[in-house]
């Protein structure tokens, strides 16, 4: 496991880099390229220099040391790059005979100009094949052509993805933005956390378990006693959803929406751009009860295609449901099985339409679970063979036995 450094060379130009003072929090570093005053404070243990056949790879060699006695070599660069010729063998024997004398700590690699998506997936793939598993990275954005720190966050967003990465920081030195002969260096992890949430709400949407958000929240929120309810209550109603207790899954979610909503002017602000998503995604706890909050649970499974979870809250709900017109406890199973049963087998058409949508709901809710036994009835098992009739009949039914008046 290493700390790497990975910064892009820009195009090449006459004349060198601008010097700049390059204001980092603490430090004011004076360099002609960002990437060399960046690891003046990050220290990493391999600087790994990106650049095109067309880069500036003569300025940046002239900078390190043992550069003065290979001035030759560089000054062949200069023509080469002029001519958009370096090439790979010609940056190894060089940078080979330049490590000799920095602890070999420089590796220079060729990227194409990532014109086309073939080459701008080369170029992520190539990045990715320069580090590896556990590896720390952190990524200089400064220089290099307009469209390559677009296709640097993507690899910042894949490295963790893939290899289990770290990212250490996003650097950039802002010299559009020098005043006062000082430029501002700009720490852009804030993209990485964004990324974050948005996956966050991707699984979210699909299991419906608001541990999804609980990684994101710790990152997110300031580490100190005062936020640790949220997370509490984020872990709460993730145990209560995964053990069914949808009652007290609700009573941890609204008191965590309720703590966010009272500490709003304190979140951090990227908290503050995703509180309407959050808040919206949330908004089934606000049902007026708990059959409703569950049947928004079931329509919102299926819309995620998570058949399973549409079956049992749908099942739930009109248990529930019908428990509540009956005015019967849902906690005393045989009393409400009778119960029910007693309401649906009545002989009037009205009662025959709900018993045999709560019969075909029960039948798929207890093969998606189960599976398939010696008593599951062809048509069942035909629908469990096809996605689409599937769908339309967990919809239909769901929607039939929620949704009209019961009798």
């Amino acid at each position: 496991m290493s700390h790497k450094l990975l910064t892009v060379l820009g195009k090449a130009i006459k004349g060198d880099y601008r010097t700049a003072n390059y204001q980092f929090d603490d430090d004011c570093i004076t360099s002609s390229y960002f990437g060399l005053a960046l690891n003046k404070k990050i220290d990493a243990d391999k600087i790994i220099v990106l650049g095109t056949s067309g880069s500036m790879w003569d300025n940046f060699f002239l900078q390190l040391n043992g550069a003065d006695n290979f001035e030759s070599e560089i000054l062949q660069l200069t023509e080469l790059a002029q001519q958009d010729k370096v090439s790979q063998t010609i940056l190894d024997n060089l940078i080979d005979k330049i490590n000799a004398c920095n602890d070999n700590k420089y590796q220079c690699k060729l990227i194409s100009y990532a014109k086309t998506e073939a080459e701008q997936l080369d170029f992520i793939q190539q990045v990715l094949d320069l580090c590896y598993e556990k590896d720390k990275v952190t990524l200089d954005i400064t220089h290099g052509l307009r469209h390559l720190p677009l296709l640097v966050q993507q690899v910042a967003q894949l490295l963790p993805l893939i290899k289990n990465i770290k990212i250490e920081g996003i650097y950039y030195g802002a010299l559009d933005l020098t005043q006062d002969n000082t430029t501002p260096v700009m720490n852009l992890n804030g993209l990485l956390l964004i990324n974050e949430w948005k996956k966050a709400f991707n699984i979210y949407e699909v299991y419906r378990d608001m541990n999804a958000f609980s990684d994101v929240l710790e990152k997110t929120l300031p580490n100190d006693n005062s936020y640790k309810e949220i997370i509490n209550n984020i872990k709460k109603a993730s145990f209560y959803n995964q053990t069914h207790s949808t009652e007290k899954e609700i009573f941890a979610i609204k008191t965590f929406l309720k703590i966010i909503n009272d500490k709003k002017e304190t979140l951090p602000p990227v908290f503050n751009l995703f509180l309407p998503r959050l808040q919206k995604e949330l908004n089934w706890v606000d049902e007026k009860g708990l059959w409703q909050q569950k049947g928004k649970l079931a329509k919102t499974a299926l819309k995620n295609n998570r058949y399973i979870n549409a079956a049992l809250f749908g099942f739930e709900a009109i248990e529930l449901r019908l428990c509540e017109h009956l005015n019967i406890s849902q906690l005393q199973f045989s009393d409400k099985k009778e119960n029910i049963m007693n309401y649906l087998n009545q002989d009037e058409e009205c009662y025959k339409k709900i018993r045999i949508k709560y019969h075909l709901l029960r039948r798929m809710r207890n093969f998606i679970a189960h599976g398939k036994d010696e008593d599951t009835p062809q048509f069942i098992i035909d629908l469990m063979e096809n996605e689409n009739k599937l769908r339309r009949e967990l919809l239909s039914t769901i929607d039939s036995l929620l949704n009209k008046p019961l009798p």
